[in-house]
């Protein structure tokens, strides 16, 4: 098998299974998320100890996933793409399995954090898209991707939460498995994407993990974009951390319906970033489906708050098609205002600045939980967790408002 690029020039053929390698890894990782919390409850006893150990166990998975991903998108540019993506496989595999031995709480958060070290496949496959695609083909590649990830999104919850209900350790043993299946056929089916005459020579700040946000704060197109991105992120991933916990002292859901609503969010994404964000390039500009997807994601975080019915949910979800094209957009138009010779850099620090909002997003929503259970569980006012985040994106709009719209270096049509 060839394991280079081609060097003369020519775009290589995407090869399709770096779409399945990135849905079996969301696949494998949403497999925890409707148990890891009740794995939490069995190892701490429950109550509101609980919700704080939860909370250290997500703000480890972010503080690995901010090491890793700034050092692996800049590394990835020197040595490609291929070597990291196979030991991030390697290393997600024994870390889901150091989380279904896990003996007590201290070493499930140590797990968490050797989890979050190798789950970086997702900005490497965005950085060999980037490398493969022309800029019209990458709104379409990232498109797919984003609708890959929706799919696994789809699958790993509502697994999960079956396997989970008989014995919550299944599912992180079910993931170790999915990790090394992608091992093993990324070795065989993955080519390199980037040409050796693509590669940044550079090492200056190849091991910072902070180094591939501060290349991003530097004069250029992509600076005026951080802070929006920055705090669309952190509504995201305060949202997704809170989902589980909040919908359990809503609506009493436990495992089994936490992964229905989760496959229900992934379904929609799928069918967001798969056919309806490649459809609406094809009519509008990337900038304006940006602050449409950013707006629409206000309305929809403050209905989630506000229903009472755990049924009304999926009505939301299916409302918000919209705006669960957001990151994806984002991601997009990064990518077409990046040169060349810095997609991954550009990709990973976009990742970085995401997993740092990762160490964050854990310790509010906590704060927003313990607050949560001052209210009864029927009282709007419960809602708080989601109208945080509808307020977090609310900011991220008007502060993308100016940098989105001025235009960018790309091709007439992807903007």
């Amino acid at each position: 098998m060839n394991s280079h690029a081609p060097e003369d020039g020519r775009r290589s053929r995407i090869p399709r299974f770096v779409f399945v390698l990135v849905l079996l890894e969301i696949a494998s990782f949403g497999l925890s998320l409707p148990v890891l919390p009740v794995r939490v409850r069995e190892l701490t006893g429950g109550g509101q100890a609980s919700i704080s150990w939860y909370g250290v166990c997500t703000f480890a998975l972010g503080l690995g996933f901010l090491i890793s991903v700034g050092v692996t998108g800049t590394l990835s540019d020197r040595v490609g793409r291929r070597p990291l993506m196979l030991m991030n496989c390697a290393g997600l595999a024994a870390g889901n399995l150091l989380c279904a031995i896990a003996p007590n709480v201290g070493t499930l958060v140590l797990a968490r954090l050797w989890y979050g070290l190798f789950n970086c496949n997702g900005s490497l496959a965005q950085a060999y898209l980037a490398d493969l695609a022309t800029r019209e083909e990458r709104g379409r590649c990232f498109g797919w991707l984003g609708a890959m990830q929706g799919l696994g999104f789809l699958i790993g919850p509502l697994v999960g939460g079956q396997l989970g209900a008989h014995d919550t350790r299944i599912p992180f043993v079910l993931a170790a498995v999915v990790a090394g299946v992608n091992l093993a056929a990324g070795f065989w089916l993955l080519p390199e994407s980037l040409r050796p005459e693509s590669r940044e020579v550079s090492a200056r700040r190849t091991f910072n993990p902070l180094g591939a946000i501060l290349y991003l704060t530097q004069p250029g197109p992509i600076r005026s974009l951080l802070p929006g991105f920055g705090l669309m992120a952190l509504a995201l991933n305060t949202f997704l951390i809170a989902w589980v916990p909040f919908t359990h002292a809503r609506f009493g859901w436990g495992p089994q319906e936490s992964g229905w609503s989760l496959f229900g969010l992934g379904f929609f994404a799928m069918l967001s970033r798969g056919v309806l964000f490649p459809r609406m390039l094809k009519l509008l500009p990337l900038r304006w489906i940006c602050l449409g997807a950013l707006g629409a994601s206000v309305l929809t975080y403050v209905a989630y708050g506000w229903v009472r019915d755990g049924r009304m949910i999926y009505l939301v979800m299916a409302a918000d098609m919209l705006g669960l094209s957001c990151r994806v957009a984002f991601m997009t138009l990064a990518s077409t205002r990046a040169d060349e010779t810095s997609q991954g850099r550009t990709l990973g620090g976009l990742e970085s600045l995401n997993n740092l909002t990762l160490g964050l997003a854990p310790v509010l929503s906590s704060i927003l939980l313990l607050w949560m259970t001052d209210y009864p569980a029927q009282d709007r006012q419960a809602g708080l967790p989601l109208y945080f985040c509808a307020g977090l994106l609310l900011i991220a709009l008007g502060l993308s408002l100016r940098p989105i719209l001025r235009p960018g270096p790309s091709p007439r049509g992807s903007e």
